[in-house]
């Protein structure tokens, strides 16, 4: 499984402290799908997985070439607790 991460409608930071909070909210978003994912890697063997996150919508979504069964194990994983 290979995580590619991207991130859309960014706010344009004026100052280090709304930077730092970005970039924190950003950084952690990431580290909880990696955490979330890595507890069904095995299922995922093979797959290249983009995860997108849309600051301006709040959400994140993934796409790439992924089977119907993969999706619902990747969605299952990562679902809200």
């Amino acid at each position: 499984m290979n995580l590619i991460f991207k991130t859309l409608n960014k706010p344009a930071t004026n100052t280090q402290a709304s930077k730092v909070v970005y970039d924190g909210y950003e950084t952690a978003f990431q580290k909880s799908i990696k955490e979330d994912l890595s507890k069904v890697k095995d299922k995922l063997e093979g797959l290249e997985i983009t995860v997108t996150l849309d600051f301006e919508k709040g959400i994140g979504s993934f796409s790439g070439d992924i089977p119907d069964d993969k999706m619902e194990i990747i969605k299952e994983a990562t679902k809200q607790k």
